[in-house]
């Protein structure tokens, strides 16, 4: 009965998803994120802002109170209220349960590797998903990050 209102679901809604990754894709570590990157964090208040945002109990705690200038909806049972045009913020186990529902997936890559517990799926590993934008620049701190666009083939 649950798979079914999914299925329903999916078909008249657009969902996205936005995560920064390690080059391991890894994203958190002891329930917080891995990188406090500031171009990162202006393309993810650029991207979500005016929007919903969709997360899970574990991530809207670590946050501590709801993003500005968005909708923000902490996942439970029914995701039957989730409304259109909403981005996933994770955690690991909201993105697993969502990204089949997600259309495009916009992805920080971050060029290094830090201890981390909990991962995105490796979309280069997944054979319905092709990058079909990436812009590298290079941070205020010297680091070299890439915004890499995914959509999902049909």
């Amino acid at each position: 009965r649950r798979i079914r209102r999914l299925r329903i679901f999916r078909w008249r809604f657009e969902m996205k998803a936005i995560v920064a990754v390690s080059d391991n894709w890894g994203i958190g570590n002891d329930n917080e994120l891995l990188f406090h990157i500031p171009e990162d964090m202006k393309f993810f208040k650029d991207m979500t802002s005016g929007h919903s945002v969709v997360m899970g109990h574990n991530t809207y705690e670590s946050i501590g109170k709801p993003l500005l200038n968005r909708k923000n909806y902490v996942l439970s049972r029914d995701i039957s209220q989730i409304p259109d045009d909403s981005f996933v913020i994770g955690g690991e186990s909201i993105y697993k349960i969502l990204l089949k529902y997600c259309d495009t997936v916009f992805v920080t890559k971050i060029h290094r590797t830090k201890k981390c517990d909990k991962y995105f799926p490796n979309l280069d590993e997944k054979s319905e998903w092709k990058i079909i934008s990436k812009k590298s620049i290079t941070t205020s701190r010297n680091e070299q990050i890439d915004f890499i666009t995914y959509k999902k083939e049909k």
